[in-house]
Order: C-alpha cells, then structure tokens, then sequence
C-alpha cells in the first residue's frame, strides 16, 4: 500500500514538472512572437529568440513579482482556514452584521446609499 501511495506520489510530481515545463515553453513562445511581431515595427528593436523569451520572463519576475506560486497559495489557504475558523465562532447576528458589512465594504464605499448622506459632495 505504501508503495502504491509513492508511485503515486512521484506521478504527480512528474506531471507537475511536465505541466510547468510545457507553460513556461508556452510562455516563452507568446512573449517571443509578440516582441517579434510588435517591437521591430514600433520601436526599430531587433527580433529576439526563445531563449531571450525565456531571460524577458525571469527578469519579469525578479523585476515584477509575477507567477506567485509557493508561499502565496499557501497563505490564501491559511487565510481561508483562518476567517473558516471565525465565522464558525460567530453567532447568528454576528453573521448578519458581517455580511451587511461586507455588502457595503465595510464602511468604506461612499457609493452605498446608507453612507449617501455622510458623504455629500
């Protein structure tokens, strides 16, 4: 049986690396076809390769912070299980009050027709 569960286990690590492997090729292809396509017209900059798609990618991330995977989905989860965890705590008008508030952002939306007349222009 446990034998079963690491095959298993290494399956879906192998597909996971396949998966990555074949987005980041993906990737690369569109953001070299697109530099291709738009930037020798527009700005007379040389046409580049999939290996220079691939270095525009990682600067990208290094310089933006795109294709958050590891920590942020974990903290999703824990923020999920977290605010779970509170509304099983809450009483019924407690309940009530949170969903109103949040219906109206929590006091924050002067667009809301009970917060209209607080905030006249």
């Amino acid at each position: 049986m446990n034998l079963k569960f690491a095959g298993m286990k290494a399956v879906k690590i192998i597909g996971h690396v396949v998966m990555a492997t074949v987005a980041l090729v993906l990737f690369g292809l569109i953001v070299m076809w697109l530099w291709n396509w738009l930037f020798p017209d527009l700005f007379g900059i040389k046409t580049i390769d999939f290996w220079h798609a691939i270095g525009l990618l990682i600067l990208s991330k290094i310089f933006f912070g795109g294709f958050r995977l590891g920590e942020h989905w974990g903290y999703k989860r824990r923020y999920h299980n977290a605010l779970r965890e509170k509304w099983l705590k809450m009483s019924d008008s407690e309940r009530e009050k949170f969903m109103t508030d949040s219906r109206h952002g929590f006091g924050r939306n002067i667009f809301c027709k009970e917060n209209q007349s607080e905030n006249q222009f």
